[in-house]
């Protein structure tokens, strides 16, 4: 019989998660790009917490950060992954939302406050030691390639400086006048996981 754990109130695992967004955002600064770490954003949904958002030379990256360990399998279609622990001899899984899928909503609350449309891109960051199906590693960078990723430019014509400049700032102003909201954002996504 497989066991069903709720990490949703996991000190434990909260820690670990804050230490792979720590990890991302040494790499942010190593590399000198200017980012936003831990940003709240409100929209007409409500508050959503966004691990980083980084200016680059044509717009602005949006990533979500997560660090398993275990087994993790999904597909982008689907609104949760499962995270197994099987190949140490455990039943126990975890069932989490589709970072992949979460990342939308942030894109969304981004292109809400900036008004940009095309020039905000998603990036999901692997932190952990996670070993991954290949439909999900298909969908993330691992941590070790995080400096080429953000290097690598999309398909897109770049944003004009003043207009992305402009984006930029509105970020910050949102992001500083969300900052302490954390509790308020917390009590919200547990009213929705009832």
């Amino acid at each position: 019989m497989e066991e069903v754990e709720d990490a949703f109130d996991n000190e434990a695992a909260l820690k670990v998660g804050k230490e792979g967004e720590l990890r991302v955002d040494r790499i942010l600064n190593r590399v000198a790009m200017d980012h936003l770490t831990d940003v709240y954003l409100e929209d007409e949904r409500g508050l959503t917490q966004i691990d980083h958002i980084v200016k680059m030379p044509w717009g602005l990256g949006v990533i979500e950060t997560k660090t398993y360990g275990g087994f993790i399998s999904g597909t982008r279609n689907y609104q949760v992954w499962k995270q197994s622990f099987r190949l140490v001899g455990s039943n126990k899984y975890y069932l989490f939302q589709n970072p992949v899928c979460q990342n939308f909503r942030h894109l969304a609350a981004v292109r809400h406050v900036t008004s940009l449309k095309d020039h905000v891109s998603s990036l999901v960051v692997f932190a952990g030691s996670a070993h991954t199906s290949r439909r999900v590693h298909n969908q993330i960078v691992r941590i070790n390639y995080l400096k080429t990723a953000i290097r690598q430019r999309p398909t897109i014509d770049y944003l004009p400086d003043w207009k992305r400049d402009a984006a930029w700032d509105a970020l910050k102003r949102h992001a500083y006048a969300n900052s302490g909201r954390s509790a308020e954002h917390r009590e919200q996504l547990k009213r929705r996981a009832q």
